[in-house]
């Protein structure tokens, strides 16, 4: 008898979730999908079982789920995890790739066939990674002075709260560090970046992905 396969959907748009549910059933008539919409959900979910494969959107209403997809994983090395996004930044992409997860798919350029043959790579253990991936690795070996190559990765973490416009002390106990700390990341990376003023670095970490208009939006829904 075979071992019944379990899979967790996360995902908040539900016809999109609907979709990927349907091509795992299809894949396997032992297999069992949970759904979740977002990250408080999936988080209840996977304390509450046991899955084989996590399906998830990384843009999720309340957080992150590539933030998510780590945590998961951290739990259960032997996790599989495929990542869907719409968000095909460069910034974005190179996280994927030091994500661990086995599989990225790109909502925009992806069709359903890819979407199929993703799904079924990471249910069969093989990976998969959307064109996009592959063109960011291009874009980033040919770079000398791409964001990974010039911020350590504590000043890529901040990047992310410099964009919402937070002051150091709001930004330090998300991190885990001190106020002080946190002022010393935005003078460094200020420097490397040649940003002279909080508003252009805003606009830096908008224009490329380091935050996006859904984490703004959350923020002000949070003030």
């Amino acid at each position: 008898m075979k071992k019944e396969f379990k899979a967790l959907v996360v995902e908040d748009h539900a016809m999109f979730r609907q979709v990927v549910v349907r091509i795992l059933l299809d894949r396997m008539s032992f297999v069992e999908v949970v759904e979740a919409g977002d990250c408080a959900t999936a988080r209840g979910a996977f304390d509450a079982d046991a899955f084989d494969l996590v399906v998830l959107d990384f843009d999720l209403p309340d957080g992150d789920g590539l933030e998510l997809a780590k945590e998961f994983t951290k739990g259960d090395p032997r996790l599989r995890v495929a990542a869907i996004s719409a968000q095909v930044d460069d910034f974005t992409l190179s996280r994927v790739l030091d994500s661990g997860v086995m599989a990225f798919i790109d909502k925009v350029a992806d069709d359903l066939d890819r979407l199929h043959q993703a799904l079924n790579d990471v249910m069969d253990w093989r990976m998969y990674f959307s064109r996009s991936v592959h063109e960011a690795q291009i874009r980033e070996r040919s770079k000398g002075d791409s964001f990974s190559k010039l911020l350590t990765d504590k000043e890529l973490e901040v990047m992310r709260y410099f964009g919402l416009g937070l002051r150091n002390d709001e930004i330090a106990p998300k991190i885990g560090v001190e106020a002080v700390t946190v002022q010393g990341h935005r003078k460094s990376v200020m420097k490397k970046l040649n940003v002279s003023s909080a508003p252009e670095l805003m606009r830096i970490s908008l224009r490329y992905g380091f935050t996006r208009v859904s984490d703004i939006h959350r923020q002000r829904a949070e003030d």
